[in-house]
């Protein structure tokens, strides 16, 4: 589509088609940053008013939110948009499934209509219910719909992409070794216009089999082609992380807050380097507060994320009193968003135990 602008995360973005919004969801979606899309979805319907696919990913956030009733609602009314029409209806049985009363009758005659359209669907409709399954861990049913466009459509390019992606993620070794020769046909399919989930793919490949040096690269090359793309900077410290590089990668996390002083990712890795590099305890606690206070603003209804983000600061913050309180905000933030978990109450006794509070610690174990 034409040049769109919109703000993410407090990030300005410039997209030049809508494959590359749909990059930027996917990227979130795997990273389980669920307001993050709905606020993309937002900002570029703004400008794009009525565009059905982001309006499916819109209510998609929403229901791994939790708004379940919201998001039958809003899937409800995509049902008559052909390029979603798949898609909304999986998405039906997903939500009505994860509500407290299941409409048995509605899951059935939804799980009819979904035989139906499979046989039908476009190869636009097929993808995106692909991604759907995708985001939601169903990698067979989700392999299954690119296949079945890929028989059509060999040079899709998104499509390939997307089947590597599949693949690397599945958890499969046998699948997940391969996957770099998907993401290298979708960058030959899509020509002189690189498709940014095939490089985002191979770079993670390239991460994941240890080879730092190309999967910077492939890094470096989103940051030429696609400069709105804030993903990559966090993408290239994490590597330059592990690469034992913490110069560049500090840098390139700063270059990150430069942008976007909100951003989740870019904090927790200088609040890394604070604790493991410099012992500067008190102000890596400032620095989790500083990540309290993002949370809150931009993942308001995160549980998982918000424990994600404790767990590596608690165990890496050697008992440290201020480091420990801080991140047990986020233990504690978790807890009035899903209280009755026992992720919560573990990781809530476990932060007990570290700041020496045995009894404490040992009442919310038995809570777990």
């Amino acid at each position: 589509f034409s040049r769109i602008r919109f703000c993410s995360a407090k990030s300005e973005v410039r997209a030049t088609m809508a494959t590359d919004v749909q990059s930027l969801i996917n990227y979130y979606a795997r990273e389980k940053y669920y307001r993050h899309i709905q606020t993309v979805c937002s900002e570029v319907l703004r400008k794009r008013g009525g565009d059905p696919v982001l309006q499916f990913w819109r209510a998609f956030g929403v229901l791994m939110e939790g708004g379940i009733s919201e998001a039958i609602r809003d899937f409800e009314s995509l049902k008559g948009q052909q390029d979603v029409q798949l898609a909304s209806l999986v998405a039906l049985i997903y939500a009505h499934k994860k509500s407290r009363v299941v409409d048995s009758e509605a899951v059935n005659d939804l799980q009819n209509r979904v035989e139906v359209e499979e046989r039908t669907a476009p190869e636009r409709s097929l993808l995106q219910a692909a991604m759907f399954f995708w985001h939601i861990g169903e990698h067979k049913r989700a392999r299954e719909q690119v296949i079945q466009i890929l028989e059509v459509q060999p040079d899709y390019a998104q499509a390939t992409a997307l089947l590597g992606w599949i693949d690397l993620t599945s958890g499969r070794e046998s699948l997940e070794k391969k996957c770099q020769k998907y993401f290298d046909q979708a960058l030959s399919q899509a020509g002189a216009k690189k498709d940014l989930d095939a490089i985002l793919g191979k770079a993670k490949f390239l991460t994941r089999r240890g080879n730092f040096a190309e999967a910077l690269e492939q890094l470096n090359s989103i940051v030429v082609l696609y400069t709105w793309f804030l993903p990559a900077l966090n993408e290239k410290a994490s590597v330059l992380m592990m690469m034992g590089d913490w110069e560049q990668a500090l840098d390139t996390a700063q270059r990150v807050l430069t942008t976007d002083s909100y951003n989740i990712e870019a904090l927790r890795l200088t609040t890394i380097y604070l604790i493991t590099r410099e012992a500067r305890y008190d102000v890596a606690a400032n620095r989790i507060l500083e990540i309290l206070r993002s949370v809150e603003r931009q993942e308001p209804k995160n549980p998982d994320l918000y424990l994600s983000l404790a767990r590596p600061f608690a165990r890496l913050a050697g008992r440290h009193a201020g480091v420990l309180k801080a991140s047990m905000q986020l233990v504690q933030l978790a807890a009035t968003v899903r209280p009755e978990t026992s992720a919560v109450a573990t990781e809530h006794a476990y932060h007990l135990f570290l700041l020496g509070n045995i009894e404490g610690s040992l009442k919310k174990y038995r809570a777990a």
